[in-house]
């Protein structure tokens, strides 16, 4: 009986031992880090699919949601099909497209986004007047804007792609230093310093005017600037971002469209063809 009796103890004490151990690991894989003692800078104010954000102090990638804050040396990304939109105190929105990562971090004087990969879009146009500047690096390339509107998209190995839609910004690669106006498009690789100037001008909806759909269906209004020069001239509208299939596709002769469409995400764009 004496037998039995500590066979039995040991058993409880094995099975406890076990339960405690996979209580522990489920604590340790679900647990959220800790962000530590650094400042709020933001939050998260959309998010679809999948973005995830790692504390500057962790290793550990954690996926986030919408209204998740946003803290000093951050890193966020997203995966295939996702984007996240950032909105910083001070005004600023910060857009990341899919597979796309930067880091952020606040200085006393000025905001840099050490951009590593994908297509970012950043918009300060509607953000206060004593704002910091925004420095935006990347592969040895530096992007300074103030009250501006813009968007950035590189991969490794290839050519950096900056395009100002409002405001101005200021380039520093190697040693050129150049401003890049309105409806502007800079090309920068290890080589080449390209610089391109558009023809066509979208004034409403705003570029990269991001806004929700709530109802069944809605008329929305399309405008552009004419376009001068002899080109055949088509409105084009997708449910995907690269156009591989369209949703609306029309030569126009005016320049303003209105549209009605259904619940879902669209991209919109106009394209123009020499005759």
């Amino acid at each position: 009986m004496r037998f039995l009796t500590t066979d039995l103890i040991v058993s409880i004490i094995g099975v406890s031992a076990i339960v405690t151990s996979l209580t522990l690991f489920y604590f340790d894989l679900t647990k959220k880090v800790d962000a530590g003692r650094q400042e709020q800078v933001g939050v998260i104010s959309f998010k679809k699919l999948v973005a995830q954000r790692k504390y500057g102090n962790q290793v550990v990638w954690e996926e986030v949601g919408t209204n998740t804050p946003v803290y000093n040396y951050d890193s966020i990304r997203t995966a295939d099909m996702s984007e996240a939109v950032i909105h910083l105190k001070d005004g600023t929105s910060i857009e990341l497209l899919q597979n796309s990562l930067i880091l952020l971090a606040f200085t006393r004087d000025d905001i840099d986004i050490e951009f590593k990969k994908g297509s970012v879009i950043a918009k300060r146009s509607g953000a206060g007047k004593d704002i910091k500047k925004i420095n935006i690096k990347s592969k040895g390339t530096v992007v300074s804007i103030g009250n501006a509107d813009l968007s950035l998209s590189g991969e490794t190995g290839k050519a950096l792609n900056v395009t100002v839609n409002k405001g101005t910004a200021n380039i520093s690669a190697g040693n050129i230093n150049k401003t890049v106006d309105k409806n502007q498009k800079a090309v920068i690789s290890e080589e080449n310093f390209d610089l391109y100037k558009f023809n066509i001008v979208l004034n409403k909806p705003e570029t990269n005017k991001f806004f929700i759909i709530t109802e069944n269906s809605k008329s929305v209004n399309f405008a552009w600037e004419k376009v001068r020069g002899d080109f055949d001239l088509f409105f084009e509208i997708s449910q995907k971002r690269n156009f591989s299939k369209y949703y609306v596709r029309k030569r126009v002769v005016k320049n303003s469209m209105q549209i009605k469409l259904q619940k879902g995400q669209y991209y919109w764009r106009l394209s123009a063809v020499n005759k």
